[in-house]
C-alpha cells in the first residue's frame, strides 16, 4: 500500500472512538461466515484497538471507513451507552 493511502487513512481516523468502532465490528460480524484474513485481522484490531490496527482493516477493504465514522458521531455514542470522556483517537 502507498505511503499516500496509509496517510490517507490515518488523518481520516483522526477523532475515532477506537473501542466503540470494535463494539460495532462486534456486533456486525459476531456469527457471521468470514474470510480466515478478515478474521484474523479482527481478531487482531478487538485485542488491540487504536490506529495501527485500524489503518490494517481499511487496507484490507476501505468500506471499513463507515465504521470508523460511526465512532465518531455523538448519537452512535450515545444509542451505544458509550460515555463522553472515553478515550477516543488513540496513537498506538
Amino acid at each position: 500500500m502507498s505511503l499516500l493511502r496509509k496517510w490517507k487513512f490515518s488523518r481520516m481516523l483522526k477523532g475515532a472512538d477506537f473501542v466503540l468502532a470494535g463494539q460495532l465490528l462486534s456486533k456486525q460480524f459476531s456469527n457471521a461466515v468470514i474470510p480466515n484474513e478478515l478474521a484474523r485481522l479482527l481478531d487482531e484490531y478487538l485485542a488491540d484497538p487504536g490506529r495501527r490496527t485500524a489503518v490494517q482493516l481499511l487496507e484490507f477493504d476501505a468500506r471499513f471507513t463507515s465504521v470508523f465514522e460511526l465512532s465518531k458521531s455523538f448519537l452512535t455514542r450515545s444509542m451505544l451507552g458509550a460515555s463522553d470522556d472515553a478515550p477516543s483517537d488513540v496513537e498506538r
